[in-house]
């Protein structure tokens, strides 16, 4: 059984791993260190909380909670696409902590509405992880796309846990609460942490001009706009060879093309059923494939010649597209 020290130790090693962040990138990853930050914030109020009889403890602990899907949101939001961040996603927070001021002189619904926080931003997390992530390099969507797949699933799983604390409260005068809630905080903190940690090593500094975007749900493109959209983005790679650039993402392609990534986005899954990631590697590994075939270049020379950086991630496309690993494919077209 998981005992109350456990939450200690968890706070001094994200403070910990929060330092180490700051150190090696101070400006880049300021959402990141504050996210870590909240974490070790939050373990902590949870180790005093069933330790010391503190009302400040009591009162912190649903704030923190509150902040920590919204944190979490943002992280993933700010791969997602070029702006600001809204001071909507504040409102939430806001009203748990005015709620927690009234306390003890009124006692109001506080768990019932973490419960409905997480409940939407885990929502809104595994939707998200279904469209083309701006500020991330194309082969590495793939792991941005399944880390939102796992904070959403996790903070679902956090409002299952509060679910479960009421449950205890209301038939077992909560004899479990405590052991319930350091195994969901020892859970869920450190596996969003991780994902926000990858994210933002995996996130890409923002071009200094982007191109002016525009509201996804106001974008409407009929088959012949998006085919003309289609046909500039094929017109471009074949005469530009843009995909060479290992370091390309959606948001420095539509600097290229002179078009908002929305447009693209929407426009290359409607022609082609499939995310402008994929499509992207898919030119790559039309250019690995013919250097396979025409070139004594090793694999590790051609992948990077084709706009990958990494053979895991050059092998992985190639197996998707091909069916076959690179080595088998230069054997057959010898």
């Amino acid at each position: 059984m998981l005992s109350i020290p456990l939450p200690y130790i968890a706070s001094l090693f994200f403070l910990l791993i929060t330092g180490l962040v700051w150190v090696k990138r101070p400006v880049a990853e300021n959402r990141i260190t504050a996210f870590l930050l909240l974490c070790s914030a939050s373990t902590l109020v949870v180790g005093l909380r069933w330790t010391v009889d503190i009302q400040l403890v009591k009162f912190l602990q649903p704030v923190l909670a509150s902040l920590l899907p919204v944190m979490a949101w943002y992280c993933f939001y700010m791969a997602e696409r070029v702006a600001s961040f809204s001071v909507k996603h504040a409102v939430a927070p806001s009203i748990i902590f005015l709620c927690s001021l009234t306390y003890p002189w009124w006692t109001p619904p506080i768990d019932l509405m973490l419960v409905g926080l997480f409940v939407w931003y885990g929502v809104r997390l595994l939707l998200a992880a279904q469209s083309d992530p701006e500020q991330v390099r194309f082969f590495d969507v793939q792991t941005i796309t399944n880390l939102k797949y796992t904070a959403g699933i996790m903070l679902l799983f956090s409002a299952a846990i509060d679910a479960a604390l009421s449950m205890d409260i209301a038939f077992f005068q909560g004899e479990n609460v405590s052991n319930i809630l350091t195994f969901s905080y020892l859970v869920l903190i450190p596996t969003l942490a991780i994902a926000v940690l990858v994210v933002g090593s995996l996130t890409c500094s923002r071009d200094p001009s982007p191109v002016p975007e525009q509201d996804a749900s106001n974008i409407h493109l009929d088959f012949d706009a998006a085919t003309d959209i289609v046909e500039k983005l094929s017109s471009h790679m074949e005469q530009e060879q843009t995909y060479l650039d290992p370091n390309l993402t959606l948001d420095r392609l539509a600097r290229k093309l002179g078009l908002p990534s929305r447009q693209i986005s929407l426009a290359v899954n409607l022609i082609y059923q499939r995310n402008v990631s994929r499509v992207i590697n898919e030119y790559r590994i039309r250019r690995a494939q013919t250097l396979l075939k025409t070139t004594e270049l090793s694999i590790t020379e051609i992948y990077l010649d084709s706009g990958f950086n990494t053979k895991s991630n050059f092998n992985r496309e190639f197996s998707r597209i091909t069916s076959t690993t690179p080595s088998a494919y230069r054997r057959a077209n010898d």
